[in-house]
């Protein structure tokens, strides 16, 4: 036994490579990282990093390309690295070079775009990378190509580090501060512009509404792309297996035009051998097969493909998504690969927008996705506002817990604080809006379609106010559907029929039908202006005992955008005073016209019409008869701003309101006057409709 021991111990004293036992170093010329940073950086990922460096010349390369990377990350940017051959280990010998921050970039040939616009294209900042000026210059690219220059050249660059003087706040004698900075030099030819030739289209496309390039258009890649979307959309919608859809290019470079060849091949039914999941870890093939429209051993059928994808996609844990054909054309057979980038598991998320009386709420949320393995949803929620504030625990799926029936499930606790303070608005008002609610909502939906469901939402709370408690309940049957056809035009439309009683007696309850159509008509690319539509009624039937004003309907906060939501509706008498108690009957059409201005900005003109009126008296005060129903009218322009990541849109709202309120009232005091403005300049977070 010792034998074997010895042998095994002399056997790996022979085959160890030098490295261990001579702790050679691998790195030269670092001074501003250690070798310790440095080994730490390339070997992740990497075991036997120093013997790879021995016994693979090819590795070692790829080490010093990585370092050279590193390097450049850290502020570097002429910093290389070489791989010098020795009796034992390489070495990684480096040459730093200074260390600078981005500072000037200069332009040359540049005629359609001027050098600001260059610059924001290439999106570079003071911390300069190689990696991001590639992308850079792609963008560049890119943006000549959809302005008609095919044959634009962009580089290469000549990079230089200068050094700048910095300004000195405490002058010494003698001394000079400079800091590095890169120059780059970005050549640019941009050739002729180009222009769309003759576009061949297969005999049986013709008759399609595919909107094709026209000839003597600006050649655009955008347009390209979009067209061959739109053929896609055709066979999908034909409900026809096709593949190798493509547009050949063909540049007549002496004329300057861009003939267009569309062309594609044809497939047979094919049956579905196999259906599997690629790129799921968190998740099981189980978890979304539930939403699959398609199954094995069934003809391919390429609308419930996409059907089947759409779905999958509204689980929420996905990243990206999307759909492979494997198939055998000998046998009539395909298999589908549907590959997946999932999201982690938690995952927090922020959003803000109205806080539904004309103010500002943020909204926190906290997402744990499928912790007991049924699909299920658990989120924390925090919001807090100008005037108002919220916290809500909630847990959702989109099935059954632990089946396959398509019947979504909600339950939420909530406990929500509203503290209005508004200038011009009678105290008595704003105590009976200050509200504290504690209560539970349920719901519960069952999919007819793929784009139609029905259900009903339970909510219960328990109210505290200046002039008491009461305890509410409401029932809220509903059914929606959202669609969006082949041209990318979408629509919705819910109905609902809210059923609430008050303080727990049948003797004070109302019925409260809805209606809520929306509709979009978008142009034939991303950028082209959409028209959008929406037409909201609402009435409330109050029996009984007069219903708690926070029961009252109040304007939407942006529903007619010239007019404040909480003084936008009836107003009533209390001594002698007045004050905005809300209606029973909401009727507001909105319309308006978006035309995107650049990929941040867009023009939004619109017209908003509707009444919030008391057609019916309310007990315990009286309704100013000159306010009962008083039709309003905006007419003006937004301008839209996208903020970035997930901040919603901002918007400057200019409105001019030619149908307002605008009466005098005899009171004890004398005069009073209840007058709309007639122009309104307001800020608002969040989309119109």
């Amino acid at each position: 036994m010792r034998q074997n021991i010895g042998l095994v111990l002399l056997t790996l004293a022979l085959f160890v490579p030098p490295v261990w036992a001579q702790g050679v170093d691998v790195f030269a010329g670092n001074r501003s990282f250690s070798d310790d940073q440095l080994l730490t950086s390339l070997k992740r990922n990497v075991s036997n990093f120093d013997v790879l460096l021995l016994y693979k010349p090819d590795t070692a390369e790829q080490m010093a390309r990585r370092l050279e990377r590193f390097y450049k990350h850290r502020g570097f940017p002429l910093a290389s690295v070489r791989v010098e051959k020795g009796q034992g280990n390489p070495t990684l010998q480096i040459s730093e070079g200074p260390r600078a921050s981005l500072g000037f970039i200069q332009f040359q040939g540049n005629q359609v775009f001027s050098n600001q616009q260059l610059v924001e294209l290439a999106s570079l900042d003071d911390h300069f990378e190689s990696d991001r000026l590639e992308k850079g210059l792609a963008e560049i690219r890119r943006a000549y190509r959809n302005k008609g220059y095919v044959d634009v050249e962009v580089g290469p660059v000549d990079l230089g580090v200068m050094e700048v003087e910095k300004e000195d706040h405490f002058p010494v004698p003698f001394r000079r501060r400079v800091e590095n900075r890169v120059r780059l030099t970005i050549p640019i030819k941009e050739g002729p512009r180009y222009y769309y030739g003759a576009v061949h289209l297969p005999e049986e496309l013709l008759e399609a509404e595919l909107l094709p390039p026209q000839q003597g258009q600006v050649y655009r890649e955008e347009d390209l792309l979009l067209f061959r979307e739109r053929v896609e959309d055709y066979f999908v919608r034909q409900n026809r297996l096709v593949k190798n859809i493509d547009v050949y290019q063909s540049v007549r470079a002496d004329v300057a035009l861009v003939d267009l060849s569309l062309q594609y091949q044809p497939l047979p039914q094919l049956v579905i051998r196999r259906i599997r999941f690629e790129g799921n870890h968190r998740y099981p093939d189980s978890f979304y097969r539930r939403d699959l429209k398609i199954a094995e051993q069934e003809l391919l059928d390429s609308k419930k493909l996409n059907e089947s994808l759409s779905e999958i996609g509204k689980t929420g844990v996905l990243k990206s998504y999307s759909a492979e054909l494997d198939v055998d054309e000998a046998n009539s057979e395909v298999d589908v690969i549907i590959h997946l980038e999932e999201k982690d598991r938690q995952r927090v998320a922020y959003a803000f927008g109205s806080d539904g009386l004309g103010g500002l709420e943020g909204t926190f949320f906290y997402f744990i996705f499928n912790l007991l393995g049924l699909g299920e949803e658990l989120g924390l929620e925090l919001s807090l506002g100008s005037q108002t504030g919220a916290f809500a625990v909630s847990m959702a799926s989109r099935y059954l817990l632990g089946t396959t029936l398509p019947m979504s499930m909600a339950l939420r606790f909530f406990k929500r604080h509203t503290d209005l303070e508004i200038p011009g608005v009678d105290e008595h008002i704003l105590r009976l809006l200050k509200v504290d609610r504690v209560g539970f909502s349920a719901a519960s939906s069952y999919r007819i379609r793929s784009n139609q469901h029905i259900g009903a939402m339970i909510t219960g709370e328990r109210l505290t106010t200046a002039s008491g408690n009461t305890t509410n309940l409401a029932v809220e049957p509903f059914w929606r559907t959202a669609e969006t056809d082949e041209r990318m035009r979408g629509r919705s439309l819910q109905l609902s029929q809210r059923f609430s009683i008050f303080d727990g007696a049948l003797d004070s309850w109302n019925l409260r039908p809805t209606v809520d159509y929306r509709q979009y008509f978008p142009g034939p690319t991303s950028k082209s202006p959409t028209f959008a539509f929406r037409l909201r009624a609402t009435h409330a039937r109050f029996f009984g005992d007069s219903a708690p004003v926070t029961e009252r309907l109040f304007e939407d906060p942006w529903g007619v955008r010239g007019f404040d939501a909480l003084s936008a509706g009836p107003w009533a008498r209390f001594g002698d005073s007045l004050s905005p108690v809300g209606g029973d009957t909401l009727v507001t059409f909105n319309s308006e016209y978006r035309i995107p201005l650049t990929d941040t900005f867009a023009a939004v003109p619109f017209l908003d019409t509707g009444f919030n009126a008391a057609l019916t008296d309310a007990s315990g005060y009286r309704i100013v008869g000159a306010t009962r129903k008083v039709w309003r009218t905006s007419l003006g322009s937004e301008l839209q701003v996208r903020l970035p990541a997930a901040l919603p849109t901002a918007r400057i709202i200019f409105a001019w309101n030619p149908l307002r309120l605008d009466r005098q009232l005899i009171t004890s005091h004398g005069l009073s006057l209840l007058r709309d403005p007639a122009k309104v300049l307001r800020f608002a977070i969040g989309p119109s409709f």
